[in-house]
């Protein structure tokens, strides 16, 4: 998606594409058209990370998170090119924890009786479709199809798939 939006090729893109500011400088966004609660493995809670080794798939929002641990020292990052290898490595007590998207990690767990999904958030990522700057014309189509959709309840089904 990136080398389209540089190439200009892109229109729009859908995808795990995560609000963070960064992207804010180069793209337009629809209103959030879903919410994934990002959620870790075997710890208690977000307050039990510190001196642990956290688990991440490289160049995720985990990622990104979990650097801030690793950025004041409190904790340990293992990178891995997979979410699996991260799932892998926690059954295999070579991290205390894996910090993955929810459904993800309800795959994972689904296939797995020996790890679990904490309760407790460990951040709200929000979704939502992406255009190039200044296409603000096909953003309000954009907004107002989500609008149609959200308020028919399209997505509240589909995010419950």
């Amino acid at each position: 998606m990136a080398h389209q939006k540089r190439s200009k090729r892109a229109f729009a893109a859908f995808m795990a594409l995560t609000l963070i500011a960064v992207w804010l400088t180069s793209m337009l966004f629809s209103t959030a058209v879903y919410a994934d609660d990002e959620k870790d493995g075997t710890i208690n809670g977000v307050d039990d990370l510190v001196g642990k080794t956290i688990g991440v798939q490289l160049g995720t929002t985990g990622d990104t998170f979990a650097t801030d641990y690793e950025k004041d020292g409190s904790a340990k990052i293992e990178r891995y090119n997979k979410a699996a290898d991260a799932v892998q490595a926690l059954k295999q007590h070579k991290v205390d924890c894996v910090i993955i998207d929810e459904q993800p990690a309800l795959s994972f767990t689904a296939v797995n009786d020996d790890i679990k999904i904490l309760e407790e958030e460990f951040a709200v990522e929000e979704y939502a479709l992406c255009v190039k700057k200044g296409n603000s014309e096909l953003l309000a189509k954009i907004n107002a199809a989500l609008k149609k959709f959200k308020d028919d309840g399209t997505i509240a089904k589909i995010n419950k798939r």
